[in-house]
């Protein structure tokens, strides 16, 4: 399986959050994860982290809507410190992908299309956590080779996913596009 650990990550991790919801950051408690399907099913329950200012990139590329979701007037920057010793997936590129998830699923030949099965994607995500994984780095490269061809469509730009909020350390920042 394709891995890094937290420490080889490098760059610029920044995580915005409206202002309206600064005080449920820390109230997302899940007593049992397998009883929670997310609402997106290509996109698990974590705690979504830009990685070189990939997401306020994309925002401000698309859109009046999409740039108030970075906007410090209505939401709150702050820079993310990721726990040392954390084994994220890193997808690179489409191969990254399928070599994971054929271990999953050795019985998808070829292509992984998009997916719309709730249940198979809330599974998969439970069984790269119970693989050992802490979370999901997602390259610009990665992102292009693999958005029409699997279910990571609609990770828009490079980011990393973390499983649990634990694994982070937040700091309100002023943000700055570097």
């Amino acid at each position: 399986m394709t891995s890094i650990q937290s420490e080889q990550i490098k760059g610029k991790l920044t995580r915005w959050v409206d202002n309206d919801l600064i005080n449920a950051i820390d109230t997302l408690e899940e007593d049992d994860k397998s009883k929670h399907i997310p609402m997106l099913p290509n996109k698990p329950i974590g705690v979504w982290i830009s990685w070189d200012n990939g997401w306020e990139e994309w925002c401000n590329n698309n859109g009046e809507h999409t740039s108030e979701w970075v906007n410090p007037k209505t939401h709150t920057c702050y820079d993310i410190t990721l726990k040392k010793g954390l084994k994220l997936w890193l997808i690179d590129s489409h191969q990254d992908f399928l070599k994971v998830w054929h271990n999953y699923d050795p019985s998808t030949q070829g292509n992984m299309m998009i997916m719309s099965d709730k249940k198979k994607l809330s599974d998969f995500w439970l069984w790269l956590e119970g693989q050992g994984y802490d979370g999901i780095a997602l390259t610009e490269k990665g992102q292009w080779e693999t958005r029409m061809t699997t279910f990571l469509y609609g990770w828009d730009c490079q980011c990393i996913l973390i499983f649990e909020k634990d694994n982070i350390t937040m700091e309100e920042t002023k943000w700055r596009l570097e």
